[in-house]
């Protein structure tokens, strides 16, 4: 999908999903879980199963939120709060009120756009994994 694609018709609650990842059954109860639990945050991000070639399993949870936003922003920075902005991670709509994926970058703009969202919207973490991953020889990501 073209970014700009990506910036337009927009509905509620938005969930990117990349090629290579496989939404968990139960992953859209979860979310909604939490919506209704907490209709409050702008940002809802879960964990994700990686499956490496060799079908190796990883879990991985997301960090836990500081009390202040810019304190996870330094934490998603250093590599110290875990999360996946594509497929783990549901958004607001009101989020891209303000918030667009970034024109003109083509490759982590999952990751920029995740930057500004810790840094201005309410977040909350769901310890569940929501989502696999596979990995294979030409993924960008490395997680």
């Amino acid at each position: 999908m073209h970014l700009a694609e990506r910036n337009a018709g927009l509905l509620e609650d938005i969930l990117f999903l990349d090629a290579d990842d496989y939404l968990l059954p139960g992953a859209m109860e979860t979310f909604r879980t939490a919506i209704d639990q907490a209709p409050a945050a702008e940002c809802l991000i879960a964990g994700y199963i990686s499956i490496s070639q060799t079908g190796a399993r990883k879990v991985s949870l997301p960090g836990k939120l500081a009390e202040r936003n810019v304190d996870t922003f330094a934490a998603y920075i250093r590599k110290q709060f875990n999360c996946k902005p594509t497929g783990a991670t549901i958004f607001s709509r009101s989020i891209f009120e303000h918030t667009l994926f970034p024109i003109g970058i083509n490759n982590k703009e999952d990751v920029v756009l995740m930057f500004q969202v810790l840094c201005h919207h309410k977040c909350l973490t769901i310890q569940t994994p929501v989502l696999e991953v596979l990995k294979h020889p030409d993924s960008q990501r490395h997680n």
